[in-house]
């Protein structure tokens, strides 16, 4: 079981060396590499969350049909597979980020509206929301429609104040220093 767990940390550091070094392919796979050689530990939910996002920037950077089935397969294992692990709750984000990486802004915003309040990552989701309704705007502005895109100015700035609202409460009920400056971050 220590080797496995060894295993699993060097191919998340070698996967997050070649991640930001903007090496997505060759972090894709060692990603994979740990999710597939070591899929019973527990730290592979990591790895499969890890390569899921680089799958999902890749397929930002050029559409492949290789890119969508991967991402859609690394998802499905994240919420089957690791299902209590706090990365799955990750998953139901990608879809909706997919669709804000292609400019739905209105797509992506729907999408993110459904994730339920319970979710761990509810946060993220309502201030990704935000984030849609103002490039929203953004585009409505430049396209001429002023009262649309009031609209949806309005709508991301009631977003990101429920957001920083509950990134204060949520910041005040934990003492984990990474999720206090995670709170911290979201705090608007």
């Amino acid at each position: 079981p220590k080797e496995a767990q060894l295993g699993v940390d060097a191919w998340l550091f070698i996967g997050a060396i070649h991640k930001k070094n903007g090496a997505l392919q060759e972090a894709s796979i060692a990603f994979d590499a740990a999710g597939e050689r070591y899929g019973a530990e527990p730290k592979c939910a990591e790895a499969v969350f890890q390569a899921m996002d680089c799958y999902r920037l890749l397929n930002k950077a050029s559409k492949r049909k290789f890119y969508t089935d991967r991402l859609e397969q690394r998802r499905s294992t994240l919420a089957s597979k690791y299902a209590t692990h706090p990365r799955a709750a990750s998953a139901q984000l990608a879809e909706a980020q997919g669709m804000q990486d292609d400019g739905q802004y209105a797509e992506a915003a729907a999408e993110y509206a459904k994730i339920p309040t319970t979710s761990q990552v509810n946060l993220d989701a309502t201030v990704a929301g935000g984030q849609c309704h103002l490039l929203r705007g953004r585009d409505l502005a430049k396209g001429g429609k002023a009262p649309e895109a009031k609209l949806a100015y309005g709508t991301a700035e009631d977003l990101f104040k429920k957001a920083r609202a509950e990134a204060e409460v949520q910041r005040g009920k934990t003492l984990n220093l990474d999720d206090k400056a995670r709170y911290d971050s979201l705090a608007l």
